[in-house]
C-alpha cells in the first residue's frame, strides 16, 4: 500500500503529470527580432495643460494593452503573469509601481519635461473610473494549476476566456493528462473498502473535485466513514483532493461556530475541498452546512468578519467520521 500511495501522490485523481512550460508571446511589448534584445517599453507623455480625461484615457489604453493587468469579477485590479503569483493592486501607489515597471512616463507642463511620474491625484481618480475598468479584461478565477471549467475545458497557462463565469487565468505550469490509471487502481485495491461500491464512490469523489466548477449547488456531499480509527479516512480524502487545495474544519454543536470556521476557509478562492474533520456524532444537524452544499452561490458571513461576500459553489464538501450510520447529513 505504501508503495502504491507514494506513486499515486504524483498522479492523483485524473492522472496529471508535469510538463515543460514555455511563456508564449502575448504582445505585451514590441519585440525585436534579436532574441537577446531588451524589449521595447511602452511610453506615455502626460501633458499637464491638456484635459485630465484625455490623459487618463490614453493611460488606460496603454495599461490594457500591457497584457498583465486584469480585473476580478468584484472589481479588484490584479497583475497576472504566467509563472508568477498574482499581485493585487489596491491603491494608487500599487498602480504607480505597476506603471513604472511596464512603461516610461514623461510629465510635461507646457511641452517642457518636469518629471517622470503620473500625478498621484490623477491615479486616485482613475482607479474609480468606470471607463478605465471597462477597458481591463475580467478574470473570474485565478488558479495555479490546470482546472476544468464548467464547459469541460482544461485551462492552459495564461488567460483562458471561456465567457462570463469561465474566464480563468492560470499562472502555474501546464500539465498533461495521463491516460493509464495504473497507480490509481493500485491505490484503490490497497485500501480496505467495505464493498466495491465504496471503491467506486472514492473514485467519484476524486472526479467531482476535479470537476468542481460544474453543477453548482448540485454536487454530492461525500462522507468518509469507518468503524475504527486510523483505517484510512484521511487517506481517501487526500486521494480525492489530489493537487486541489484542501482545508479542514471542526464540527461544532453550535452552528455559528461551524459557520465561522467554514467562512474563514472558503473566503480563500484557492480552496477547492472543504473537509469537516473527525465528526463524533451520527448526524450533522447544521443548517449552514446544508446551505453550503445545496446553494449555487454561497453567502460568506460570520461574526468574525466585518464584511460579507458571495462565492460561486465551485468547491466540494466532505466529512470524515467514526460512525457506522448510513446517513450522516440529516
Amino acid at each position: 500500500m505504501s508503495t502504491a500511495l507514494s506513486k499515486v501522490e504524483s498522479s492523483l485523481a485524473l492522472n496529471v503529470v508535469s510538463s515543460s512550460f514555455t511563456d508564449n508571446d502575448d504582445n505585451r511589448y514590441q519585440k525585436s527580432s534579436d532574441p537577446n534584445a531588451i524589449p521595447v517599453r511602452m511610453h506615455l507623455t502626460w501633458e499637464k495643460t491638456q484635459p485630465a480625461g484625455v490623459q487618463t484615457f490614453k493611460l488606460c489604453c496603454l495599461l490594457a494593452k500591457s497584457g498583465k493587468l486584469y480585473k476580478t469579477s468584484t472589481g479588484q485590479l490584479v497583475e497576472l503573469v504566467p509563472g508568477m503569483p498574482p499581485r493585487h493592486i489596491r491603491t494608487h501607489v500599487d498602480l504607480e509601481a505597476f506603471i513604472r515597471e511596464n512603461m516610461d512616463v514623461t510629465f510635461n507642463i507646457g511641452g517642457r519635461p518636469k518629471g517622470n511620474a503620473v500625478p498621484a491625484s490623477d491615479l486616485k481618480v482613475m482607479m474609480h473610473s468606470e471607463r478605465f475598468l471597462t477597458l481591463i479584461p475580467v478574470v473570474d478565477r485565478i488558479v495555479s494549476m490546470p482546472t476544468y471549467n464548467s464547459r469541460w475545458c482544461l485551462t492552459k497557462p495564461g488567460y483562458n476566456d471561456g465567457g462570463t463565469g469561465n474566464r480563468f487565468f492560470m499562472y502555474g505550469n501546464a500539465l498533461e493528462p495521463k491516460l493509464d490509471p495504473e497507480y490509481i487502481r493500485a491505490f484503490l485495491d490497497a485500501m480496505p473498502f467495505k464493498s466495491p461500491g465504496d471503491k467506486t464512490n472514492a473514485l467519484a469523489f476524486a472526479l467531482t473535485v476535479k470537476l468542481r466548477h460544474m453543477w453548482p449547488g448540485q454536487k454530492p456531499f461525500f462522507p468518509v466513514t469507518a468503524n475504527k480509527s486510523h483505517v484510512g479516512k484521511d487517506t481517501i480524502i487526500d486521494f480525492a483532493s489530489g493537487l486541489t487545495r484542501k482545508e479542514e474544519i471542526s464540527y461544532h454543536d453550535k452552528d455559528w461556530a461551524t459557520q465561522n470556521e467554514a467562512v474563514n476557509v472558503l473566503i480563500d478562492y484557492d480552496v477547492g475541498l472543504l473537509s469537516i474533520g473527525n465528526i463524533r456524532t451520527k448526524n450533522i444537524q447544521s443548517a449552514y452546512v446544508e446551505r453550503t452544499i445545496t446553494s449555487s452561490k454561497v453567502f460568506l458571513q460570520s461574526s468574525k468578519r466585518s464584511s460579507a461576500a458571495h462565492r460561486e459553489s465551485d468547491f466540494v464538501v466532505c466529512a470524515s467520521a467514526k460512525v457506522t450510520c448510513r446517513r450522516l447529513l440529516k
